[in-house]
C-alpha cells in the first residue's frame, strides 16, 4: 500500500504543452467530432426550416402530400 496523503493514487496529466504534436488518433477524433458537430447543426437548421415551411400553405404543398390526400384541408 502506498503512503499517499489523500488516499488516492496520483493521476497522470496528459495535457498537451505548447509545441507538442498531437497523435494521429487525436487528430482523427478531433476531425470526426468536428464533422459530427457540423452535421448536427445542419440537421437542426434543416428541421427548423422545414417546420417554418410547414406553416406556409404554398410551401407545405411541396413538402408534403398529406393535405392533397386527406380531403378536407385542416387550415
Amino acid at each position: 500500500m502506498r503512503n499517499e496523503p489523500s488516499g488516492r493514487s496520483p493521476k497522470r496529466s496528459r495535457r498537451r504543452r505548447a509545441g507538442e504534436e498531437r497523435s494521429y488518433w487525436q487528430q482523427y477524433s478531433d476531425a470526426a467530432a468536428r464533422i459530427i458537430f457540423t452535421a448536427a447543426i445542419v440537421l437542426l437548421l434543416a428541421v427548423m426550416a422545414s417546420q417554418a415551411g410547414l406553416q406556409s400553405g404554398a410551401i407545405r404543398h411541396f413538402i408534403t402530400g398529406v393535405d392533397r390526400e386527406e380531403g378536407t384541408s385542416v387550415l
